[in-house]
């Protein structure tokens, strides 16, 4: 099963999952937490990344497991709510944005250049 959280970092040991940068100490930090099985038995497992690297397919997975962005552990304590909203719906901007088929992309259509008259 999986869990998530928002938390200050402890540590500038954490890297994030999207942007692949370190996560500086108390920079807020969203977690998802997974079972892992190793050769030493089953333990949980966490994934950081900035609250801006979240893809819209987590944060729906988040809002699914624990009800609403408030509901995330973490996003009261440390008042993360407004962050937590806005990076939603930047998510799904971008999301909307990769919809739009290839044809509709200025640089799809051809780029006509006239040749001036030398004189």
């Amino acid at each position: 099963m999986v869990s998530y959280s928002v938390e200050p970092a402890k540590s500038a040991r954490s890297t994030c999952k999207g942007c692949k940068l370190t996560i500086g100490v108390d920079v807020l930090r969203f977690g998802s937490h997974r079972e892992v099985q190793t050769s030493n038995g089953e333990h949980t497992q966490a994934f950081w990344s900035h609250p801006g690297c979240v893809t819209l397919k987590v944060f729906e997975n988040a809002i699914e497991a624990h009800g609403s962005l408030e509901g995330i552990p973490g996003v009261t304590e440390h008042n993360a709510l407004d962050e937590l909203e806005k990076d939603y719906a930047k998510s799904k901007t971008v999301r909307a944005k990769e919809a739009f088929p290839a044809s509709f992309k200025s640089h799809d259509f051809p780029i006509f250049f006239f040749a001036m008259p030398n004189f």
